[in-house]
């Protein structure tokens, strides 16, 4: 099991997420990055794709994840969350 820790530019977009969901919809984003944490705290190597060094992105729900994993600390490393968009 790792630790998550959310980096401030991760924490920022996740603001400017939360300031542009609905009211009504806050609960449902809560639910997401609830698991998006989870799953990382959990499975870290197994979700995600692997990208440079110890970094990846995962696509969780409608949420795309940049994460780096220090393996030695036991550690994962929110670098960016976004809003995945859907195709039209």
């Amino acid at each position: 099991m790792h630790a998550v820790r959310w980096l401030p530019v991760a924490r920022n977009a996740l603001d400017v997420i939360w300031d542009r969901t609905p009211i009504p919809r806050r609960p449902v984003l809560t639910e997401a990055i609830d698991e998006i944490t989870r799953q990382l705290r959990d499975f870290p190597y197994e979700i995600g794709e692997s990208r440079d060094g110890n970094s990846r992105v995962a696509f969780i729900g409608r949420m795309t994840v940049a994460y780096t994993i220090d393996s030695i600390e036991q550690v994962v490393y929110v670098d960016r969350i976004s809003e995945t968009r859907r195709q039209q």
